[in-house]
């Protein structure tokens, strides 16, 4: 069925409407965690202080992993205000805008239905949602990513000069907002020689347009890089994957994770017959439309050969985490778009639709109101706290991790941080990023000292670790051989202990 320019453009803003809400439901409520208060607390310091930051005076050693892009987008933004709605909605805005694209890159790869389609399972997937929803480069990763692809379909298809512009200067604004962009590059030329080989003006422009991308990012890859990669060299705190990584990253992609565990069956069993409905429609049409065989192609390349150099790379030097893999979502969700363009609309097909949404549904239920570890209930500790603070108290948190979220809801209430283990996994917060902050963590019993009564704000995830270890937390061990253990309030898995000195009240 062909659909009328004009209903293309009332179902795309049907879509767009749909994203939008999506996106905008709990954007303000949803608890804010570690990486994100990180990004606010890093982009309010201003433009020299984030460069400073993440590129350490260009010393070869990167204070953050990260490149500066997002945060100096985000810095311009928070002109708005810093209220986590408002911190949050850029990232809302990029990923209505990514929904946008993709219906043009569906469009030009398989017809307006095809692109329609696609459009709105990015549209609806809680992954998607959850990273549009988040004040962090990952939302305009995938918006650069997705533009920057579309651009070099365009390209290819007019051989324009502005499209391959367009698609150089995508590509190096997506390697300033983060170092992977440069997997989908790589899968990109990997197109350009398994499916456009036999036309040498493609390859040329190609090879042009990867020399482009390389001069414009040289700042950053010969001066912030190499510390950058040093620093994840260092910090292990990403395990090696393995084989039960890349199913995870299915459930994740189609659902997102974590799931309820009485639904962790129902996820796994949905992710899986998706995918099979894709691949065994893919099949179906490689045997019998030439036209469409190098778009599928195209796409599963782009989806999967990231996945499996970032996978690889990890043996080594892990760098796997799931929301990296972004563009290969979205990637992805066009291929499930174009499968369900395939279905004739019928009772039955409308039908089953049902089922489908529900399960969606319940899986952006869960996302919307998680509100465990990372994302415990800062606000509500942060509360009581200010609520019983007194001078003659000191609130200490026993990481980072809970700190940075806390410092954000109330930066008057004096609160301290307790140092990583040096050379730890998670010592992952480097000088030059504390000092662009003006945040350092502090000695346990300095802090302590001329104070009768500790708050000790720990996740109840560590407690658990360290009994599992067999030994106490440290910390906690210390606070407990020198005042009184008086009282433990739970903010679910946020824990605050309360200490009094031995013979005060």
């Amino acid at each position: 069925m062909n659909l009328s320019e004009k209903r293309q453009y009332h179902l795309l803003a049907i879509v767009l409407v749909i994203a939008s809400v999506l996106r905008l439901a709990w954007l303000g409520q949803r608890e804010i965690w570690y990486d994100e208060a990180f990004s606010v607390l890093c982009a309010e310091k201003g433009f020299a202080a984030i460069q400073y930051g993440t590129i350490s005076q260009f010393q070869c050693a990167a204070a953050d992993v990260h490149p500066p892009l997002y945060y100096f987008l985000l810095h311009v933004w928070m002109g708005l205000g810093e209220s986590l709605f408002i911190v949050r909605l850029l990232s809302a805005i990029l990923g209505v805008a990514t929904v946008g694209v993709s219906y043009l890159l569906g469009r030009e790869l398989f017809g307006a239905r095809a692109g329609l389609a696609g459009a709105f399972v990015v549209a609806i997937s809680p992954f998607h949602i959850y990273y549009s929803q988040e004040a962090r480069m990952y939302s305009l990763l995938g918006f650069l990513l997705t533009m920057g692809t579309y651009f070099f379909v365009r390209a290819v298809q007019t051989s324009k000069l502005r499209h391959w512009l367009g698609f150089t200067v995508c590509f190096a604004l997506a390697q300033y907002t983060h170092s992977v962009a440069v997997f989908w590059l790589m899968a990109l030329d990997a197109c350009a020689l398994l499916l456009y080989r036999c036309r040498p003006n493609v390859l040329k422009s190609v090879i042009a347009a990867n020399v482009g991308v390389f001069l414009l990012c040289s700042p950053w890859l010969l001066f912030a890089l190499p510390g950058q990669l040093s620093k994840v060299e260092q910090s292990y705190w990403i395990p090696v994957p393995g084989p039960a990584q890349l199913v995870r990253l299915l459930l994740t992609l189609t659902l997102n994770l974590p799931a309820p565990p009485a639904l962790l069956v129902l996820w796994t069993f949905f992710a899986f017959l998706l995918l099979a409905l894709v691949i065994q429609l893919a099949v179906h049409q490689l045997r019998r439309e030439q036209a469409a065989r190098s778009n599928l192609l195209f796409l599963a390349i782009i989806a999967l050969l990231p996945v499996l150099a970032i996978f690889l790379v990890s043996q080594v030097r892990p760098i796997y985490w799931e929301r990296l893999f972004i563009f290969s979502a979205i990637a992805y969700y066009l291929l499930v778009g174009w499968a369900v363009s395939k279905v004739k609309l019928s009772p039955a097909s409308l039908l089953l639709g049902v089922p489908v949404l529900a399960v969606v549904g319940l899986a952006l239920h869960y996302q919307y109101t998680f509100d465990q570890f990372p994302r415990s209930p800062y606000r509500s500790a942060v509360q009581y706290l200010r609520a019983n603070y007194d001078p003659n108290s000191v609130i200490i948190h026993n990481n980072k991790l809970s700190f940075f979220p806390s410092y954000f809801w109330d930066r008057g209430l004096p609160q301290h941080f307790l140092p990583d283990p040096p050379g730890a996994p998670q010592d992952t917060l480097s000088r030059p990023t504390m000092e662009t902050l003006g945040l350092f963590p502090d000695d346990l019993e300095q802090l302590t000292r001329g104070h009768d009564r500790v708050y000790l704000v720990v996740f109840r995830k560590a407690m658990g670790e360290a009994h599992d270890r067999g030994k106490p937390l440290p910390d906690m061990a210390w606070l407990e051989s020198h005042f009184d253990k008086h009282d433990v309030v739970s903010f679910n898995d946020l824990e605050v202990y309360v200490f009094r000195r031995a013979g005060k009240q």
